[in-house]
């Protein structure tokens, strides 16, 4: 008896929790945005990530030349190896170890540099977008704004993306990024 007269209970509140719920979202002005299509449309947040993807492509090719003179020293040592003492062969490859360690720590050092660097920007962008939603659904006088990956299905009528996308070109004009320089 008194599972059933919790059940009963916990019955009630979930419908009236729900039927509150579906009363506060009839009543509600409702609009959808789509973050994906603003990363890959909006003006500004383009440019920063072709400069990004250059960097990138940049900071891989000085990896790789480092790797380069490394693999180099080291094939010359290998030739050499008959050639000079042993002592000499060990002085060497201790000192190729080295530099090598020292690159390497050199280039990770850099990474976090480049990765502290982004983290401005990406909020500097996730802001922006923030601020464009709220400036278009205030405007619009919308009561909530889903993001398009979170809805299952939605009409296209409630699809503001262009409106944000608008927004946000007019707002956002640069994202500012202080990259460090690669040696």
């Amino acid at each position: 008896m008194r599972k059933n007269i919790r059940a009963i209970f916990a019955a009630v509140v979930i419908s009236l929790s729900l039927g509150a719920a579906s009363h506060v979202y009839a009543e509600s002005k409702l609009a959808v945005v789509s973050e994906s299509k603003l990363m890959k449309e909006a003006t500004a947040i383009k440019a920063f990530q072709e400069l990004i993807t250059k960097f990138q492509a940049d900071f891989k090719a000085m990896i790789l030349k480092h790797a380069q003179e490394i693999d180099k020293a080291a094939s010359k040592l290998l030739a050499q190896k008959d050639t000079i003492s042993k002592a000499e062969l060990n002085k060497k490859v201790t000192a190729l170890t080295a530099r090598q360690k020292e690159v390497s720590q050199r280039d990770q050092a850099l990474a976090k540099k480049i990765e502290t660097a982004l983290l401005p920007a990406l909020t500097q962008i996730k802001d922006a977008i923030k601020k464009a939603v709220e400036k278009v659904a205030k405007k619009k006088g919308y009561d909530i704004v889903y993001q398009e990956a979170s809805m299952a299905y939605f009409s296209d009528k409630l699809d503001i993306t262009g409106d944000v996308l608008t927004e946000l070109n007019a707002s956002l004009k640069k994202v500012k990024v202080d990259l460090p320089k690669l040696k």
